[in-house]
C-alpha cells in the first residue's frame, strides 16, 4: 500500500538547501544544505554504528519534515530516548536505529485525559447515550473511552475501551458518535474524554531495523516503539531483531492508548523476554497482519481492543527448547494472547513451539478460523491447550464463538479447549486434530455444535481422554475418527447424563466406540 494511503505526508520532498520555515520554527539555526529537510544527516547524524545520534534524531523529529534514515548502510546508535512529540512520519529508508545501554528509540506517552466522570446509565449494547454523574468539562469533538474496573468478578482489562467521538452533551448526558458494542459489568465505571488535540493525528515508522542487542532499558516496554496518545498508529514493512536482555519488560514494540493501530510486514526475530514481543492495548482498531515472530517469549498481545484483527502471521517459539535447557517457567507460552476485546478476528495464522499457541480470553465475540498450530507443549505427554478459547475464571465476557477449519497437530495436551462461555452461541467445526496427547476437542460449553471435524490419534497420555468431549445439550453431528495405535479410547465423552445431547452421523474409521461415555 502507498505510503499516502496509510496518512504519510504527500507531495515532492523538499530540495537540499537552507533553513526552513519549519526548521527554523523547531529552533535549527544551521544544517548541512546537501541533504534534504529531515534527512537525519543535515542535522549531523553519522550513522556509522559507533557515534550516539540521538540528538541529530531529535532535531529531524521536531521539524515535522518527513523523517528520513539515508539509506540500509547506516546504523544510528541511540544512548538515551527519541520523544515524539507531533504528528510524524518515519521512513528508515533501510537504515538501522541501535539503542544502547538505557537508550531507546521513540517513545510518546500518552495525554491524561481532559475530564472524567463516574456513568450512572447506558453502558449497554447498542447504546449512543451516556448519562453521568457530572458532565461538566465534556464538549462535542472529545474522544471517549470507557474504564471498568469490577474485580473480583472480572479485571480491568476485560472490557474494551469503546472509543468514540463525543457528538453532543445534553445535561448530564453525553452523546457518542457510534454505538457501544458491549455492555458493562456492575461496579464503578469511569467515562474518561481527551482534548481532540492532545492526541496527534498520526505516527508512523517504516522501512527499516530496530537492533537490540546492546540495549539494557528495562524499566518499562517498547525498547524500539513506545507510542501512546495517536488517532493512528502504522508500523509497517520493520525488523525488530535481538531484543534479547532477557529482563521482566523486555518488549520491542508497545502501542497503547491509541485509537488505531496497525503493525504489518514486520519481522521479530531473536528476542529472550519473560514479556511478549510486541503489545497492543486500549485501542479501536488492533490490526496486527502479515507478520513474523521469532523467539524465545510470549509473542503478540492485544487487550482491549473493540475491534481486533490478527491474520496472516507465522509464530515460532522455541518451547521445546526451553524445556531441553530447563528454562522454567517457560518463556515461550503464548504465540498470541487476545484479552478484553469486543470483537477479534484470529484467521490465517501459522503457530509453532508455544505452551498453548494461541489462546482468547474475554473477549465478547470471536472467530478463531482457519489457523495452522504444530507443536504446542512440551511432549511427550506434557502441555496445556494449543488452541484455547476462554477464561481461566468463569464468567469473564467470553460471547459468541466460532472455532473453524483450523489445523492443530502434535500437541501436549488439548489440541481445542473451549471453556466456561455462557450458555449457547458456539459453533466448532471443520477443524483437524491430530496427535494429542489428551482429548482432541474438549468443549466445557452448553449447548455449542460440534460438528464437521476429524481427530486422528488423540487420548496418547494413556488416560482414556475421548477425542470429543461436550457439555450439556451440544449437537455432536458428522464427526470422524481415525487412531492409528488403540481401537479401545473412545469418541465420545460428555458431563453425567445428558437428556438433550444429539449424536448422529458420527464415523470411526478405526473401530473406537462411538458410544458417549459420561466422565
Amino acid at each position: 500500500m502507498p505510503s499516502a494511503a496509510l496518512g504519510a505526508p504527500t507531495g515532492p520532498r523538499a530540495a537540499p538547501g537552507p533553513v526552513t520555515a519549519a526548521e527554523r520554527a523547531a529552533g535549527v539555526t544551521s544544517v548541512l544544505e546537501g541533504f534534504v529537510p529531515g534527512d537525519v544527516r543535515r542535522y549531523g547524524a553519522l550513522g556509522d554504528g559507533q557515534t550516539d545520534d540521538a540528538a541529530a534524531w531529535r532535531t529531524a523529529l521536531a521539524t515535522g519534515h518527513r523523517v528520513l534514515g539515508g539509506g540500509p548502510e547506516h546504523v544510528y546508535c541511540f544512548d538515551s530516548t527519541i520523544p515524539v512529540t507531533r504528528r510524524t512520519f518515519i521512513d528508515l529508508e533501510g537504515a538501522t536505529i541501535r539503542p544502547r545501554g538505557e537508550g531507546r528509540g521513540f517513545v510518546r506517552t500518552p495525554p491524561a485525559p481532559s475530564v472524567t466522570s463516574v456513568v450512572t446509565a447506558g453502558a449497554r449494547p447498542g447504546s449512543r447515550s451516556l448519562t453521568l454523574q457530572s458532565s461538566s468539562g465534556f464538549a462535542p469533538g472529545q474522544w471517549l473511552r470507557l474504564d471498568l474496573n469490577d474485580a473480583p468478578a472480572h479485571d480491568q482489562s476485560s472490557y474494551p475501551p469503546g472509543w468514540s467521538r463525543v457528538s453532543a452533551v445534553h445535561g448530564s448526558t453525553v452523546e457518542l458518535g457510534t454505538s457501544l458494542q458491549v455492555g458493562y459489568g456492575e461496579g464503578e465505571l469511569h467515562a474518561l474524554a481527551y482534548q481532540p488535540d492532545l492526541f496527534y493525528e498520526h505516527f508512523e515508522c517504516c522501512n527499516g531495523t530496530f537492533d537490540g542487542s546492546q540495549g539494557s532499558f528495562d524499566k518499562d516496554t517498547g525498547q524500539a516503539l513506545r507510542i501512546g496518545g495517536c488517532e493512528r498508529v502504522v508500523v509497517r514493512n520493520c525488523q525488530f531483531r535481538n531484543f534479547r536482555n532477557g529482563g521482566q519488560l523486555t518488549c520491542a514494540v508497545e502501542l497503547f492508548t491509541n485509537i488505531d493501530a496497525l503493525v504489518s510486514d514486520c519481522a521479530f526475530t531473536g528476542g529472550v523476554s519473560h514479556f511478549d514481543i510486541c503489545d497492543i492495548q486500549t485501542v479501536r482498531f488492533a490490526h496486527f497482519i502479515n507478520n513474523q515472530i521469532q523467539g524465545s517469549h510470549f509473542g503478540c498481545n492485544l487487550t482491549r481492543a473493540d475491534f481486533a484483527l490478527f491474520a496472516n502471521n507465522a509464530l515460532q517459539g522455541e518451547r521445546t527448547a526451553e524445556g531441553a535447557a530447563g528454562i522454567d517457567p517457560p518463556r515461550s507460552v503464548r504465540g498470541l494472547k487476545a484479552y478484553g476485546c469486543a470483537c477479534i478476528r484470529v484467521l490465517g495464522n501459522h503457530c509453532a513451539d508455544y505452551e498453548s499457541p494461541i489462546k482468547i480470553e474475554a473477549c465478547f465475540r470471536y472467530d478463531v478460523s482457519h489457523n495452522t498450530i504444530f507443536n504446542a507443549g512440551l511432549g511427550p505427554a506434557r502441555g496445556q491447550i494449543a488452541l484455547n478459547i476462554g477464561s481461566i475464571h468463569a464468567g469473564r465476557n467470553m460471547r459468541l464463538g466460532r472455532i473453524i477449519g483450523n489445523h492443530v497437530e502434535t500437541c501436549g495436551g488439548i489440541g481445542i479447549g473451549v471453556t466456561t462461555d455462557p450458555t449457547g452461541g458456539l459453533v466448532v467445526a471443520d477443524n483437524i486434530v491430530r496427535t494429542t496427547q489428551a482429548a482432541g476437542i474438549h468443549v466445557g460449553v452448553p449447548n455449542a455444535i460440534v460438528c464437521g471435524n476429524r481427530i486422528e490419534d488423540w487420548g496418547l497420555r494413556g488416560g482414556a481422554d475421548a477425542a470429543v468431549h461436550v457439555t450439556g445439550g451440544a449437537t455432536v453431528a458428522n464427526n470422524r475418527f481415525a487412531h492409528a495405535s488403540s481401537s479401545r479410547v473412545p469418541c465420545l465423552s460428555t458431563d453425567g447424563n445428558d437428556a438433550h445431547l444429539i449424536v448422529r452421523d458420527n464415523v470411526s474409521e478405526s473401530g473406537n466406540p462411538l458410544g458417549v461415555r459420561a466422565s
